[in-house]
């Protein structure tokens, strides 16, 4: 008797078990008595979804012509973003593969969607779960432990964790280390735990809602990162939602689908991830997860008819300026000091009104102290305006200012203004360590 639902190995041969069919490894219809799937003992163990995953039997090219659809009404409603939902899609075939990779990689990274309210998010998710014929799979603000339990019965699925609640930034962090490298976690109530399927997470803040900081980043390398705006250029179309819904009703057979017409090449995911690193200012387990990604959303957008060149530009001109700012090398205080001395080095005209390049302050930790100092509501805008993205945030600066002991955070400076003096709350920083990084 099986107690897993999903990709199971029994004497070294790999079956797809549901409760409605059993597959071969490689999609073929079996005879469901060689397999049983003990939904009794589940039962009494689990609280179990409703529906659980079944998986339809139906052409080859009904299917293949339902995504094709589903593709078109996609780029209808997601104007803008829909490479991010073709991201999330890709998800489907990373569970499918989920042992592969836990095999010849070693890991499986973690989705994190986020984005703010009506941009799709959801329904991305329940699309994703749709083509994995598992929509009970959908967990929303659930506990860590029920998580984990779904995680543990079902194999080679997908589970979104949407909108998590009472988890703290530790506890989320710890979710994603285990999870990434598919560690077994214990429990006191049941035992030891294994995550078996790729885990999606929904937060309205990107990188889990968590701050940049050094020991936060080893997280955020474990994640694929979807991350919504809402801008002009990007929104949700309500008048073609309904096209959308009824495509999705209509799709049927995906999971047999994917099995039979999809593959994990460690090769080509090399070569994908050799020309990703000439970005070498972000830390290369990210860049690994990007090539990961970029080879299921082209092997999804190839089913789909899906125009691949978006991938590229999808890539190119979103996701690894994404990475620059969340998965960098460069910490962002260093980041910070760099764009400063960018600033100097080409005879930039930054405002006297914010800005000061030498100040001496006495400096509690110290003494008297050559210093630069900024008011930061307008120095920061100054920054953002300049440079095309910045990887750090005004609140981010002044914490590390604050904690580091390198500086102060809120001290009168005198700016000029004309003919006149304006006294500011400003951050002073110790010279020293813009010297550090300037070129003359």
């Amino acid at each position: 008797m099986n107690s897993n639902i999903g990709k199971v190995s029994v004497d070294g041969t790999s079956y797809w078990v549901f409760p409605n069919s059993v597959l071969t490894a490689k999609g073929r219809e079996m005879d469901n008595s060689v397999l049983a799937l003990a939904l009794d003992h589940l039962r009494k163990e689990f609280v179990m979804p409703q529906p659980l995953p079944t998986i339809h039997m139906t052409s080859q090219q009904r299917t293949h012509d339902q995504l094709v659809h589903l593709s078109k009404c996609l780029q209808h409603v997601y104007i803008g973003s829909s490479a991010h939902v073709l991201h999330i899609l890709a998800s489907v075939l990373k569970a499918i593969h989920f042992d592969t990779l836990m095999e010849k990689e070693k890991f499986v990274s973690i989705l994190n969607v986020s984005g703010p309210a009506n941009v799709g998010k959801t329904l991305a998710c329940a699309i994703a779960l749709k083509l994995m014929e598992s929509p009970g799979l959908m967990l929303s603000r659930c506990t860590m432990s029920s998580m984990l339990d779904y995680a543990h019965v079902f194999k080679n699925m997908l589970i979104v964790w949407d909108d998590p609640r009472n988890v703290s930034h530790g506890q989320l962090s710890s979710i994603v280390h285990e999870a990434f490298n598919g560690i077994a976690s214990g429990t006191i109530t049941k035992g030891r735990r294994q995550y078996n399927s790729a885990l999606v997470i929904g937060t309205q803040q990107p990188m889990l809602g968590m701050e940049y900081t050094d020991n936060n980043v080893a997280t955020f390398t474990r994640l694929s990162h979807v991350h919504f705006k809402t801008n002009a250029d990007s929104k949700f179309n309500f008048e073609r939602e309904k096209d959308l819904q009824n495509s999705l009703n209509q799709i049927c057979g995906t999971v047999r689908f994917f099995i039979e017409n999809t593959d994990y090449d460690k090769a080509v995911v090399d070569d994908i991830y050799e020309k990703m690193s000439v970005h070498d200012k972000i830390i290369g387990r990210a860049l690994r997860v990007a090539a990961i990604d970029k080879f299921f959303m082209m092997q999804m957008a190839k089913l789909m008819n899906w125009d691949e060149v978006s991938v590229d530009a999808y890539f190119k001109e979103t996701y690894i300026p994404f990475l620059k700012t969340s998965c960098s090398r460069v910490t962002p205080f260093q980041q910070f000091l760099m764009d400063v001395a960018h600033l100097f080095e080409n005879n930039v005209d930054i405002p006297s009104t914010f800005f000061k390049s030498r100040v001496i302050i006495d400096l509690k930790d110290h003494g008297p102290t050559e210093c630069f100092a900024l008011y930061s509501k307008s120095f920061f805008e100054f920054l953002a305006r300049y440079f095309d993205s910045l990887a750090y945030t005004k609140e981010s600066i002044h914490h590390h200012v604050k904690t580091s002991k390198i500086g102060e955070v809120s001290r009168n400076v005198s700016y000029k203004s004309g003919n006149a003096v304006i006294i500011r709350r400003s951050i002073v920083i110790r010279r020293i360590h813009l010297e550090k990084v300037l070129k003359y």
